[in-house]
């Protein structure tokens, strides 16, 4: 059973055990839940389609399609549905999920919801562009529809405020009979009364935001990524007993998952193979779910280094670039290399003052002629090669360069003339690779990585999900499984930088699976599968009150198993 607090969080290792409780006959006869209660605090019901009794929220609890929520005074709830869109509802309202369905195949949903009174404040996930695809809140006198994100809804039975905190939203009357729509812009809010079209949008003022956003705001939502205290809501004996030992394993309140949970997410490579000191690329993400990225570099002698791991959820990502409308500064374009063969190839090198792609115009004149393929990464230095090059002619180029934002630029002409081959000595500082910022950042409506070396180097960008958005409706609580005991109880132990080098240098117990011919196992030390020797045989796994967390005094511990050595 999941513990209540104060303000209630479930972690959504918890959702599977309560959303698809074998004794919630709700659950059992219906289809799959569409969203699910991720925090609430105080006393909030849910009411399912022809029930006339509703559920006291006390947990995670499954949302399903003409579902009534219902909060009191002093009420919240979070609500978040399977297209990643979160619904949070203040106190003294009613709502309802009117339509709701989702067809990834033909990028269709439709969410239909209506607030009778009180708040609901919306962050659309994502967006699905089909042609029957519709998102909209109606209240007794409006609807909003979504050309954005993220607004509230203030309804009551005769006046309704519509307020946009991003993107755009669309109002008009609830009755089709009263003609008038307007959009509503970010920073702006309208009222719309029974029986008359919308007001004109007036800019909304900072306080009156505030409060709103206070109304309809949790200060804790469900954590997308293993914590301690979504463990401590399912594991609650567990969790106490840690806090009464004398002694404590460093890990064992809040990093449960190094040893129980198996890999959640493969780590997705993406190589950046030229030799650049900053870069930026742009990365294929869903807003609601959590990521890690960290990223690995290597300069021309293979020194290597890593930079530190960001975690992050895309929708919670504030930092922006912007746009100045300004192309990229072009400077320093020179013939860094010259190669022979049957025909001669030249590599032409430039800087940017900012990120920005690569590709160059070139031919006999000024005129030029050819161009070559577009180089579409992201960095401030530039190598571009082109072939098929006349021995002893005489060669223009020009260098475009276009920004994140799609201002571009060409240098001046220059040109060089093909003689004897040479490659330019690069001088790199004799210093080992270090990665001295990194950072995600918005670009317009797309999340970017960008990242910065001390000196030249190719690099490895490594993100994978912290939590994968599926576990949602997962049946397993510990997606994406538990780690064996043997796992658990002893290669957790040595992988990573846990147990290694001198920390542990004295111990010399062998482990694994051992022959007990000559020794007899004692009956309350833990063997994984019965045979095989780790390291919780002898020490608690979380804590304890004996010296280096062990589960005897040292002598007895010894004498369980060597009983002729007492």
């Amino acid at each position: 059973m999941c513990i209540n607090f104060n303000i209630k969080v479930i972690s959504v290792f918890c959702i599977a055990s309560l959303i698809f409780s074998a004794s919630s006959p709700f659950a059992a006869n219906k289809k799959p839940p569409v969203g699910a209660v991720v925090a609430w605090t105080g006393d909030v019901y849910v009411y399912h389609e022809d029930e006339a009794t509703g559920i006291k929220v006390v947990g995670m609890e499954g949302i399903y399609p003409r579902d009534t929520i219902i909060t009191s005074v002093k009420s919240k709830v979070k609500v978040l549905m399977k297209d990643d869109s979160i619904l949070s509802i203040g106190e003294n309202a009613r709502f309802i999920i009117k339509e709701y369905s989702l067809t990834e195949a033909d990028n269709n949903r439709v969410s239909v919801f209506k607030i009778f009174t009180g708040k609901v404040q919306t962050l659309v996930g994502r967006m699905f562009r089909g042609n029957a695809s519709r998102f909209r809140i109606e209240t007794p006198t409006a609807v909003a529809g979504i050309k954005g994100t993220h607004f509230i809804v203030a309804a009551s039975e005769n006046e309704s405020e519509i307020a946009t905190i991003s993107g755009e939203v669309s109002a008009n009357n609830i009755s089709t009979s009263i003609s008038g729509e307007v959009i509503v812009k970010a920073g702006f809010a309208i009222n719309v009364q029974a029986g008359k079209a919308p007001t004109e949008p007036a800019e909304i003022s900072l306080q009156h935001l505030n409060e709103l956003m206070a109304e309809t705001s949790l200060p804790i939502t469900v954590p997308i990524e293993m914590q301690e205290a979504g463990c401590a809501a399912c594991h609650e004996k567990i969790y106490t007993a840690i806090l009464r030992y004398g002694k404590q394993h460093p890990m064992a309140s809040d990093e449960c998952n190094v040893c129980h949970i198996t890999e959640l997410a493969s780590v997705r490579g993406i190589p950046v193979d030229t030799f650049t000191r900053e870069n930026l690329i742009f990365l294929d993400l869903t807003d609601t779910v959590n990521y890690k990225v960290k990223v690995k570099v290597k300069d021309k002698e293979g020194k290597e280094a890593v930079s530190q791991e960001i975690n992050f959820t895309p929708s919670s990502v504030y930092e922006r670039m912007l746009d100045d409308k300004t192309p990229p500064v072009v400077s320093n374009i020179k013939l860094e290399e010259l190669k022979a063969g049957i025909f001669y190839s030249a590599v032409i090198t430039w800087d940017t003052d900012e990120p920005s792609t690569a590709q160059l115009e070139f031919g006999l004149s000024d005129k030029y002629g050819d161009v070559t393929l577009s180089d579409d990464r992201y960095t401030r230095e530039h190598k571009v090669a082109i072939d098929r090059l006349v021995p002893g002619e005489k060669y223009h180029v020009r260098a475009i360069s276009k920004d994140v934002f799609g201002n571009i630029t060409r240098s001046d002409d220059f040109a060089f003339k093909v003689k004897k081959p040479f490659v330019e000595k690069q001088d790199e500082p004799g210093i080992k690779p270090s990665v001295e910022s990194i950072k995600v950042v918005k670009v317009g409506d797309k999340i970017a990585l960008s990242w910065k070396a001390n000196k030249k180097i190719t690099s490895q960008v490594d993100l994978s999900e912290v939590l994968s958005r599926k576990n949602i409706t997962s049946k397993e609580p510990h997606y994406p499984g538990l780690t064996t005991k043997k796992y658990a109880g002893l290669d957790s132990c040595l992988s990573g930088d846990c147990h290694k080098g001198s920390i542990h240098k004295k111990t010399t117990h062998p482990t694994g699976l051992l022959s007990w011919v000559k020794v007899t196992p004692a009956p309350d030390l833990p063997l994984a599968g019965g045979t095989i020797m780790v390291c919780t045989t002898c020490h608690t796994p979380h804590g304890g009150e004996h010296n280096h967390i062990l589960r005897k005094e040292e002598a007895k511990l010894c004498a369980s198993c060597h009983r002729d050595q007492k």
